[in-house]
């Protein structure tokens, strides 16, 4: 099994506090909100609605492909949360694009 760099955010308390904070990065394919924890590990939630992908399949899919992204980066922050928001014009199929928007975007974490 392979050692993970990350966690699942859990709870809803959690989810809450991540969802009302006003640290916002965005792209035009998704909208990361991130706030510090205390448990000093890096969590994570993607949030994909239901109204922009209406099948369970590509839901999976596009949650399977952001976790790739996320393990193929080198350096992890330390005790942050982050919630991810797909929006709309994130394409399945244009996955080598979509991972560097989104690793750019990530590697804006470490300078704030």
């Amino acid at each position: 099994m392979k050692n993970k760099k990350y966690e699942s955010l859990r709870g809803v308390k959690n989810f809450k506090k991540l969802q009302q904070s006003k640290k916002l990065l965005s792209t035009n394919i998704v909208n990361l909100k991130y706030i510090k924890n205390d448990s000093g590990k890096f969590r994570i939630a993607i949030s994909i609605s239901k109204k922009n992908f209406k099948k369970a399949v590509i839901r999976n899919k596009i949650r399977r492909q952001i976790k790739a992204i996320i393990y193929k980066l080198n350096k992890i922050p330390e005790s942050i949360d982050l919630l991810i928001y797909v929006k709309q014009s994130y394409k399945t199929d244009q996955f080598e694009k979509n991972e560097k928007e989104i690793l750019k975007t990530l590697k804006l974490l470490y300078v704030k």
